[in-house]
């Protein structure tokens, strides 16, 4: 039976009792703040979803994943920042455009002022039938402006088979998000920096290295 009526309202790792609770089964239904988020556990029928994934799993306490109307990869941002799925799908409502793993994590990072981790992993069967796993991870960085208070607090997403999911990391016991190995710095960083050096004098690559 699903878990109802849980009113979700820190930012950032709210999910975590619920998360760690060991009544709650695999692809439990939560329904939080009038929208139903699927918690997903590394074991059982989603476990598949780990398989290729370069993120220390001892970190994280499970995926969540938002609703697969199109706005996935707004709604698992929204989740991390507001605790709800709707805060980040007006502007891609107005301007009809999916959530892109290239330009929108950069625009998240700068938006919020904190790390952006996108992982992507994509399989497939080729010609041959073999199958292909394509792979791809990034650390977006704000460009002007860190907010230092939550420069270890990255928004993690995880794109697999066309769906974003929220990664959800563990806490460590004074209650702060477990420090995870970040992947390289995205290709853009430095390009943009070195052609906006007025507007960003700051190179914050110095924290994650």
């Amino acid at each position: 039976m699903p878990i109802k009526n849980h009113h979700l309202t820190s930012t950032n790792n709210q999910y975590n009792a619920l998360l760690r609770d060991p009544k709650l089964k695999d692809d439990q239904t939560i329904h939080a703040d009038g929208e139903i988020i699927n918690f997903q556990k590394k074991t059982g029928s989603k476990k598949h979803l780990f398989r290729g994934f370069d993120l220390d799993e001892s970190k994280i306490v499970g995926l969540i994943s938002p609703e697969g109307d199109g706005n996935c990869g707004f709604r698992a941002v929204s989740l991390s920042v507001y605790g709800n799925q709707g805060q980040c799908i007006q502007p891609c409502t107005i301007f009809n455009h999916w959530f892109d793993v290239t330009m929108c994590p950069q625009t998240v990072a700068d938006t919020y002022k904190r790390p952006v981790v996108a992982y992507m992993l994509h399989t497939f069967h080729n010609k041959k039938n073999e199958l292909i796993q394509q792979k791809a991870q990034d650390l977006y960085l704000p460009l002007c402006d860190l907010d230092f208070q939550k420069k270890d607090k990255p928004i993690i997403i995880y794109l697999n088979s066309n769906h974003f999911y929220l990664v959800e990391l563990g806490l460590t016991p004074g209650g702060k998000p477990k420090r995870i190995t970040y992947p390289e710095i995205s290709c853009l960083y430095h390009p943009i920096i070195q052609s906006f050096l007025q507007d960003c004098s700051q190179d914050y690559t110095i924290f994650y290295k």
